[in-house]
């Protein structure tokens, strides 16, 4: 984007071409007509029709072409500048935002969120690998959102509307999730130890390789998830086709696990 003294010197320049060259042509033009009479004798009708006209009209032709040239150049100038300048004041915005969505004040995070949505910047990859550590994002309207490699690190999502989110690569270390909407989400490769996930929704989740070591599921929902051996359980043993899911979640279960780790969300006394 031009600076604008050098815009302003730019646009001072051209002005003055063009005042320059009709006074150089307006001149040229009035000493051609005043000279030629003399030298050549003719008369002044017949001089001017034969000589004069055909020069004239050329000489204001051409000062008209360039001038139009130059106006075309400096309206397209105008238009770059102004994209450019649009295009600064968006990336601005944007960048505020996502330091917004970061916010420990919920109303400011979920304000964000939704600004962010408005503009189609939860699509856009303009997330990836974002800072939003102990961000206050409950009940956010996250849906859709491509939160590949995001840091949640101790951020409350309870709530959250995550439905077909990317979360892939994402840190949710000690995340608040609860009853959080994460159907049909992508969390290969997710981080979740020690997250809480009571009641959250997963159905549909890709959970290929996410590592849900000390997580809280009590009460999720989890049908038709995808899962594979890479994906580490609760009780940090890899899935296989045999485990029963629903000693995770189901409380009613004879087998119902819970941690034995103080400081995880699925801690329970031994009785």
């Amino acid at each position: 984007m031009y600076p604008a003294s050098k815009a302003s010197a730019k646009q001072q320049t051209k002005s003055q071409f063009r005042i320059y060259a009709t006074w150089f042509a307006l001149g040229a033009t009035i000493g051609f007509l005043l000279g030629l009479p003399v030298e050549l004798g003719n008369s002044p009708t017949s001089w001017f029709i034969d000589g004069i006209w055909p020069e004239a009209l050329g000489i204001f032709f051409t000062v008209t072409i360039i001038d139009q040239l130059y106006r075309q150049r400096e309206q397209r100038d105008n238009r770059l500048r102004e994209a450019e300048a649009k295009a600064m004041e968006q990336q601005k915005l944007k960048t505020d935002l996502i330091i917004q969505l970061s916010s420990r004040v919920n109303s400011e995070a979920v304000r964000a969120a939704e600004l962010l949505k408005s503009h189609n910047w939860l699509k856009d990859s303009s997330l990836w690998g974002a800072d939003l550590h102990e961000a206050n994002l409950a009940n956010a309207p996250l849906s859709y959102a491509d939160l590949h490699g995001v840091d949640f690190w101790q951020a409350n999502l309870s709530g959250a509307d995550l439905y077909r989110a990317n979360l892939r690569n994402a840190h949710l270390l000690r995340a608040d999730l609860r009853n959080a909407r994460l159907m049909h989400s992508i969390l290969s490769n997710a981080h979740l130890r020690y997250a809480n996930l009571e009641n959250a929704v997963l159905d549909g989740a890709d959970l290929r390789g996410a590592y849900l070591g000390r997580a809280n599921l009590k009460s999720a929902s989890i049908t038709d998830v995808k899962i594979d051996e890479s994906c580490t359980l609760p009780d940090g043993l890899n899935w296989s086709p045999d485990t029963d899911l629903r000693i995770f979640t189901d409380s009613t279960h004879p087998k119902f696990w819970r941690s034995k780790e103080p400081s995880s969300p699925a801690y329970q006394k031994d009785p």
